[in-house]
């Protein structure tokens, strides 16, 4: 494992629990119970279900970036987008 940045939110190597607001297009990351990165998400429709989860990077000057994520049994992959990512608390 190893660190990976949400826009401009480090998220050190570990386990995350992710959870998406379909109402807001907000995904939020949180570890032990707490938020720790949120951002806003596009969301993208495919043809059929996913069969596993996956999550896409790129590399920029920042370091690795999460791009997006996809759920296993799920249509939707969520675009993370730069525009709206806020460190948790703020």
């Amino acid at each position: 494992a190893e660190d990976v940045m949400l826009n401009d939110t480090l998220l050190k190597a570990g386990t995350y629990m992710v959870k998406f607001d379909s109402k807001t297009n907000e995904v939020m990351f949180l570890r032990n119970g707490k938020v720790v990165a949120k951002t806003k998400a596009a969301v993208q429709v495919n043809e059929s279900k996913a069969p596993y989860d996956s999550t896409a990077f790129v590399t920029t000057d920042k370091g690795k970036m999460i791009s997006s994520l996809t759920f296993s049994g799920d249509r939707r992959t969520l675009l993370l987008n730069e525009a709206g990512t806020t460190p948790a608390g703020e």
